[in-house]
Order: structure tokens, then C-alpha cells, then sequence
């Protein structure tokens, strides 16, 4: 809300600046007015001319009155159009968090129906990766029993050997390492998945170290390195971004947007607001542009596609509305004469 404000600072301020000006010079063509009627009237005793001025003087006096109105008439617009602009503001990431809700819940109804066999596939890769974890953790911590359990186990589950073979390997060299090799090589671990920019891992792996060293050099200046990871990596994804608007590659800067808001502090997001705006409105264009020419060309899958981007993108556009509409139409006409239209038997 701070930015909208900014945005329409000058227009108050002006208003003020002019009401003051206008002001004063209205204070000053009233003192002159009755200064001149007083000598006038004293001087000549008429009534005609003291009447005459005395109008003047009302008039003064009213068209102050109205510049104090039409000041907060200003006024009052500049703060309504504020509050509307923070209102849209907070529907529109509302309605972001929702669609991602949405998404999500479809994600969880679709892997519902799966079977279990598919289900051990797709979570494969993520129970992997906790076992990786956790065998490294009993190792950073000379918990050895409990790590050599984790890798029969691993090996066994997933038939990795030759990568059991490594682990088993990292435990005998953890047997003969010295305080200050265990935390290089826990620090090179780190490291390496920052790299990965796994961050939320990368937090969890140096929490862990700074538990088993305490006030260790390395194991404290371990936050700092994953901050400034973060930060150069926002900063890349930022130019990148500013490029693709130079080059209008809407689709690139929708993708990068959405890669940064990972990053991103609400202030940076409000700042990348007006420009992000503009993207997603492309956007919208060129979807609905590419929909109307597959339509008119007899192109139906192309128009299909497009219409389901449209609709999934931005469901409550005007365009949407309109899409939703015709996309039914085109997909029986994608069908063909001789087949089923959509949602009939």
C-alpha cells in the first residue's frame, strides 16, 4: 500500500500547494477589497459602491470556501483510489494462493486414484533422498550402528549397491577423520547442496551441524554462505527476468516469476507488481490471440490447448468467460461429425 501512496503523493501535494497559494491570494484580494471600500465609503458616502464591494468580498470569501472543498474532494478520491488499488492488490495474491490450493488438491485426488505401485514410483525418488539424509546425519554425528543399519536397509530396498558401498566407505573414513576433517567434509556436503538450491535441505543439514559443533567457525559462518547463495541466485533470476521484458518473452517472464517468488520479500513483490502485471496481461493477449487464429483456421487441438491455458491461467478474466464458452464447441468439432460430442453419450 506504501508504493500506491507514493504513486499518488504528488497529486496531494499539489492540491495543497495550490490551496495554499490560492489561499493566500484570496486573503490578500480581501484585505484590499475592504481597505478599499473603507476609504471609498469614507470619502464618498455611497451606498452603490459599498454594496458593490461588499459582493466582491462574498465572492472572495465563497471561492475560498470552494477551493477548501474541491481540496478535499482531491483528497478524498487520492486515498479511495489507494484503498482500491491494495484492495486488487490483496484479491489478486488471494486468488493466487487459491488457484495453488486448487492445484494442489487436484494433485492429491489424482494421485488418490492411482495404484500402489504407481504411487511407490513417484514417491521413490523422495524416500531416497530422506534416507541420503538421514544416513548422513548419523554419520556427521558418529552414530555409525544406527547408520550402518540405515544403508543395509537402503541397499535392500532400492538395490543400490555400489552407492551402499560409498556410504559404508564414508564411515570408515569418518572413523579416522579429525574433528576439523568431520566438519570439512559436513561443509562440503553443505555446499553441495546449496548448490543444488535445495535450501530448505541446506537449513536442516546446518542446523544439524551447529548441534554437533557448537561455536565452531565453520559450522556458524555456514548461514551467511547460504544467504549469499540465495541472494546471488536472486539476483541472476532478476536480470534474466528484466531481459525477458526487454525481449518480450512473455513466457520466459512468467516462468522466471514464478521461480522468484521463491525468493522474493513481500516488499520486493510489491516493487515487481506493476511489471509483473504487465507480463500476465501478455500473456492473456497472446493466449487469446493464438486461440481465435486455431480457431479460425480449423486448428482444434492448438485452440483447445490455448482455451485450457486461458482458462486455467486466468479463470476469472472476461476472456475466460467467453473461452469456457466455445471451448465445448470446438472440441465437438474436433470430434467430428461422426463422433461423440463432448459430455454426451
Amino acid at each position: 500500500m506504501a508504493d500506491v501512496e507514493r504513486r499518488y503523493d504528488w497529486i496531494t501535494k499539489s492540491a495543497r500547494s495550490a490551496l495554499i497559494v490560492t489561499m493566500v491570494l484570496v486573503g490578500i484580494s480581501v484585505i484590499m477589497t475592504v481597505a478599499t471600500m473603507g476609504i471609498t465609503f469614507l470619502e464618498e458616502r455611497n451606498w452603490e459602491k459599498f454594496a458593490i464591494f461588499s459582493a466582491v468580498i462574498i465572492g472572495e470569501v465563497v471561492a475560498a470556501a470552494w477551493l477548501v472543498v474541491l481540496y478535499g474532494l482531491i483528497s478524498m478520491f487520492v486515498s479511495a483510489e489507494t484503498n482500491l488499488e491494495d484492495t486488487v492488490a490483496k484479491l489478486n495474491r488471494h486468488e493466487a494462493l487459491l488457484e495453488n490450493m486448487s492445484d494442489s488438491s487436484k494433485k492429491i485426488v489424482e494421485l488418490s486414484g492411482l495404484p500402489d505401485q504407481a504411487k511407490s514410483l513417484i514417491f521413490r525418488d523422495r524416500e531416497m533422498e530422506a534416507f541420503r539424509e538421514n544416513i548422513n546425519a548419523n554419520i556427521v554425528s558418529r552414530n555409525y550402528e544406527s547408520a550402518m543399519s540405515l544403508i543395509e536397509q537402503f541397499e535392500k530396498k532400492f538395490g543400490l549397491a555400489d552407492e551402499a558401498s560409498k556410504m559404508r566407505s564414508e564411515i570408515d573414513a569418518s572413523r579416522r577423520a579429525t574433528v576439523d576433517e568431520r566438519i570439512d567434509k559436513a561443509v562440503a556436503k553443505v555446499m553441495e547442496i546449496i548448490q543444488q538450491r535445495d535450501y530448505t535441505r541446506s537449513m536442516r543439514e546446518i542446523q544439524r551441524i551447529q548441534k554437533m559443533f557448537p561455536g565452531h567457525p565453520k559450522a556458524v559462518n555456514l548461514p551467511k554462505a547460504l544467504e549469499a547463495e540465495r541472494t546471488k541466485q536472486k539476483r541472476e533470476l532478476l536480470q534474466e527476468y528484466g531481459e525477458a521484458v526487454r525481449r518480450n518473452d512473455v513466457d520466459r517472464g512468467i516462468d522466471l516469476l514464478r521461480e522468484l517468488d521463491k525468493y522474493l520479500t513481500p516488499q520486493e513483490g510489491a516493487a515487481l507488481q506493476e511489471s509483473a502485471r504487465g507480463v500476465f496481461k501478455a500473456r492473456l493477449h497472446n493466449l487469446g490471440v493464438q486461440f481465435s487464429i486455431s480457431v479460425a483456421e480449423g486448428q482444434w487441438k492448438n485452440a483447445i490447448d490455448a482455451g485450457t491455458s486461458i482458462v486455467k491461467e486466468f479463470p476469472n478474466s472476461k476472456m475466460a468467460q467467453e473461452v469456457r464458452e466455445k471451448l465445448e464447441l470446438v472440441k465437438a468439432k474436433m470430434a467430428g461429425p461422426g463422433q461423440p460430442q463432448p459430455g454426451r453419450k
